[in-house]
């Protein structure tokens, strides 16, 4: 029997940018980041609109895709629409490095190089609390960004085929993707601290939510008034969360500018969590990190060397 050969997947990633004198960036073994003007998925993705009345008919202006190929017979990608997808994977980790989420992703799958489809599907769009938590503007997500998004992506690859849905970092990833895939603000905001605690929760009891603000900013800050700055905020941030668990949520502003200021905090965590290799190795034993967490607990130094 003739082995069917797997579809390549293009992911219309809606609300970024590319710099047109930038060329696309190989981030990994079968899968680029970049723009799509001209490119076939362009093409394939109009005459689907006009065909098939895709998106009610009127395409969007996508500016950037990734194409995702298969490695072998067997590597399945066509399961996106779940955190642990690849497709979901690569926009988590975008929305890492930006800061801010992807407000839509549209995918087109096909055996044909793209000329023609065997498929479309709209894995994610927009939802309620997205208004509060982008900039406003298009991330312009070619050039230097692209290059930080290939060196995330690569290594969160190198973890993720060690521990799969098993290790802290996926883990961690999973729930700051459920923050900025929320429809509320008050969900985000819970999914965030989940984050956090899978990062910094300390391996004892006590002061938990002390220990992870205090964790939180000797990881991310560089000095002392960073520190103070960050420590301060977990710990509103916690508040907010507490009562969003127990009732009683605070004005919606107060709600909305902490969980911003969250969103901002546990992406640059995990931004720099994921341009330190070693990091992630520490991160993912038991007693290393239990080490590394003692260590800035009873006067370490405040960051790894070198920062990343």
């Amino acid at each position: 029997m003739t082995n069917v050969p797997r579809p390549a997947v293009a992911a219309l990633l809606h609300g970024l940018s590319w710099n047109p004198d930038d060329a696309p960036l190989e981030l990994d073994e079968g899968v680029t980041l970049g723009p799509i003007a001209g490119t076939p998925v362009e093409a394939l993705y109009w005459r689907l609109c006009s065909e098939l009345a895709i998106d009610d008919g009127e395409p969007f202006q996508y500016q950037v895709y990734a194409n995702f190929t298969p490695q072998d017979s067997t590597e399945y990608l066509l399961d996106f629409g779940d955190p642990y997808s690849k497709v979901d994977r690569l926009c988590n980790i975008i929305a890492v490095i930006i800061g801010e989420p992807v407000s839509m992703c549209r995918a087109i799958w096909s055996r044909h190089g793209f000329l023609e489809s065997d498929g479309t599907s709209l894995v994610f769009t927009s939802v309620g609390q997205s208004e509060f938590l982008t900039k406003g503007t298009w991330p312009d997500v070619s050039g230097a960004t692209a290059e930080s998004i290939a060196s995330a992506w690569q290594n969160h690859q190198r973890i993720w085929n060690k521990t799969r849905a098993q290790g802290r970092l996926a883990n961690a990833l999973v729930y700051f993707y459920y923050a900025w895939r929320a429809h509320y603000i008050e969900q985000c905001c819970i999914n965030l601290a989940i984050a956090l605690e899978i990062l910094f929760s300390p391996h004892h009891q006590g002061e938990t939510v002390h220990q992870i603000a205090y964790y939180t900013a000797a990881f991310v800050a560089s000095s002392r008034a960073e520190i103070e700055r960050v420590y301060r905020t977990v710990k509103r941030f916690y508040s907010v969360r507490s009562q969003a668990v127990h009732g009683g949520l605070p004005a919606d502003k107060k709600v909305i500018d902490i969980t911003v200021e969250a969103v901002a905090l546990v992406s640059e965590v995990l931004s720099q969590m994921l341009g330190q290799p070693d990091f992630l190795d520490v991160l993912e034993d038991q007693t290393m990190r239990r080490e590394w967490l003692d260590d800035r607990l009873f006067g370490g130094p405040l960051y790894l060397e070198p920062r990343g």
